[in-house]
C-alpha cells in the first residue's frame, strides 16, 4: 500500500481536525438556536399573559377585564376563574381549557404543534388562571432551514478547506521538491550543481544550505580523490615502464630456468600495473568530465568480430568457444574506441571466468532508436549477495580468484555506458553463468 505523501498527510490531518472541530461546534450552534428561539416564544407568552392578568378585575364578585388590551395576533390567550368559566379569551382560544399540555410544555391543536405557558394569580383571594400558546411551526420551519443551510455550507466549506490545506501543503512543501529535484540532477561525477532560489528565511532554506555545503564538501574531497589518483598514475606509469624494460632486457640475459622465472612474473606484474594505471587515467578524466566522445554510426558485428578476433588466443587457452551472432544489420551510435574497450572488458571477463570448454556469446536486437546486446557465458557466475558490489573499482568477488585482470574492468564498462545515455544489467546463477545486458542508442537523439 502507498504511503501518503506529506501533502496528503498535512491535507488529512487538516480535514480530520476540521470535520471534528464542526462535530463539536454544529450541535453547540444549533441548540444555541433553538434555545434562543424558545426563550424568545415565552418572552412572548410570558409578556401577553402579564398584559392580561394585570386589566383583570373582581367587580361585583365576578371578573372581567378592566381595560383594552392589545395581544400579538400570533398569540392564543385564554383567562378562567376559579370556576373554571372563561374570563377572557382570543378567537378561538377556548380549546385551551381542556388542552392536554406536555411535560415540554408543548400541545397539539388541529394537528398543529403549539407551544403552551400557563400562570395562576390570586385576585382578592380567588385563584384565576391564565394560558397562552404559540405556534411552534414558525421555530420549527426556521430550524429546519438551519438545517438545511448547514447541510449545505458544510460540505462546502469541507471541500474549500481541504483545498485551501493542500494548496498551503503544496506551497510550504514546494522548496523541499526542489531539493530533491536538484539532489536527482546531481551525479556521482558532477557534484559541481547548488539549491538555489530558496529564501523563505525558515527551516526549509537552513535545509538547503546545509545540502548545499555538504555538496561543497563533497565536491572538494571527490576533487582531491581524482587529482591524487591522477597525478599517483601519471607518476607511477615511468618508473613502472622502466622496470617492466629493465626486466625485458634482464630476461634476454638469463638463460631459460629457475632464475628466469622471477624475471618473467615481474615482467607480468609490470604489465598488469601499467594497465591499471592507464584505466585509472581512463576513469579519473571520465569522471571529470573531460573525455570528449567521438560518436558514430557502426555496425556493430564487425566490433564484436574484431574483439573476438583479439581474445582469440586467451580463449583458445582455456578451450573456451566465441560465437558472434549479431545481426549483420544491427548498428549503433557511439564511440567506437570505447565500445571496442567495453567489448573487451565483458568478452574479456566471461573467458577469465568461464567454464574450460565452455562458450562465449554475443547477441543482440534492435528496438526502435536503441540498440540491446548481450554477453552470456556458462561459466562459474556470481553470487546473488555479490552482484551489488561488481561495479565498484578493485572489488573482486573471490580474491583467490585470478588475478591477472586489473579490478577496473567493470567499473569502465559501467562508465563507458553511462557516458552514451545507456543502460546495463547483469543476471547471475552462482556455477551456471552470467549474462550482462547492455542498451545502448542506434542514432543520434532528436
Amino acid at each position: 500500500m502507498r504511503t501518503l505523501t506529506i501533502k496528503g498527510r498535512i491535507t488529512l490531518l487538516y480535514a480530520l481536525l476540521t470535520a471534528l472541530l464542526l462535530a463539536v461546534l454544529l450541535p453547540v450552534v444549533y441548540g444555541a438556536v433553538s434555545a434562543s428561539l424558545r426563550r424568545e416564544m415565552d418572552s412572548q407568552l410570558r409578556s401577553a399573559i402579564a398584559q392580561v392578568l394585570i386589566a383583570v378585575d373582581d367587580q361585583d364578585e365576578a371578573f372581567r377585564l378592566n381595560q383594552q388590551v392589545d395581544l400579538p395576533d400570533a398569540i392564543t390567550l385564554c383567562v378562567t376563574d376559579p370556576q373554571g368559566q372563561p374570563i377572557f379569551s382570543t378567537a378561538g382560544g377556548d380549546w385551551l381549557q381542556t388542552a392536554a399540555i406536555q411535560p415540554d410544555g408543548k400541545t397539539v391543536h388541529q394537528n398543529e404543534t403549539y407551544t403552551v405557558r400557563q400562570e395562576t394569580v390570586q385576585i382578592e383571594g380567588a385563584t384565576v388562571t391564565a394560558s397562552a400558546a404559540i405556534s411552534a411551526g414558525s421555530a420549527e420551519a426556521s430550524l429546519h432551514t438551519l438545517q438545511v443551510l448547514l447541510g449545505i455550507l458544510v460540505p462546502i466549506y469541507l471541500a474549500l478547506a481541504i483545498a485551501g490545506a493542500y494548496l498551503l501543503a503544496k506551497r510550504a512543501i514546494r522548496p523541499i521538491t526542489e531539493i530533491t529535484k536538484a539532489a536527482e540532477t546531481i551525479r556521482a561525477g558532477d557534484l559541481s550543481q547548488r539549491i538555489t532560489g530558496i529564501a523563505t528565511q525558515d527551516e526549509i532554506q537552513e535545509l538547503a544550505d546545509t545540502f548545499n555545503t555538504m555538496l561543497h564538501r563533497l565536491q572538494a574531497s571527490f576533487t582531491r580523490e581524482r587529482q591524487f589518483t591522477a597525478d599517483a598514475s601519471h607518476e607511477l606509469r615511468t618508473p613502472v615502464a622502466v622496470i617492466s624494460a629493465c626486466a625485458e632486457e634482464l630476461q634476454k640475459d638469463l638463460p631459460q630456468g629457475e632464475a628466469a622465472e622471477p624475471v618473467a612474473a615481474i615482467q607480468r606484474e609490470s604489465a598488469r600495473m601499467h594497465k591499471i594505471l592507464s584505466q585509472l587515467l581512463l576513469l579519473t578524466r571520465g569522471y571529470e568530465g573531460r573525455y570528449h566522445l567521438e560518436r558514430e554510426v557502426f555496425p556493430l558485428r564487425e566490433v564484436v568480430a574484431s574483439v573476438m578476433e583479439e581474445l582469440a588466443e586467451t580463449a583458445a587457452a582455456s578451450r573456451i568457444r566465441l560465437f558472434n551472432q549479431v545481426p549483420e544489420e544491427v548498428s549503433l551510435y557511439a564511440d567506437q574506441s570505447l565500445t571496442t574497450q567495453l567489448l573487451i572488458n565483458l568478452i574479456g571477463n566471461s573467458i577469465r571466468y568461464g567454464r574450460e570448454r565452455g562458450k562465449v556469446v554475443v547477441r543482440a536486437s534492435l528496438a526502435q532508436t536503441q540498440c540491446t546486446f548481450t554477453v552470456s557465458d556458462d561459466g562459474i557466475g556470481i553470487q546473488e549477495d555479490q552482484l551489488p558490489h561488481i561495479f565498484e573499482r578493485f572489488y573482486r568477488a573471490d580474491p583467490a580468484r585470478d588475478r591477472s585482470g586489473s579490478g577496473l574492468g567493470l567499473s569502465i564498462v559501467q562508465w563507458i555506458v553511462s557516458l552514451h545515455n545507456g543502460q546495463i544489467t547483469v543476471h547471475s546463477t552462482y556455477g551456471q553463468g552470467t549474462l550482462v545486458t547492455v542498451a545502448l542508442p542506434t542514432q543520434p537523439s532528436a
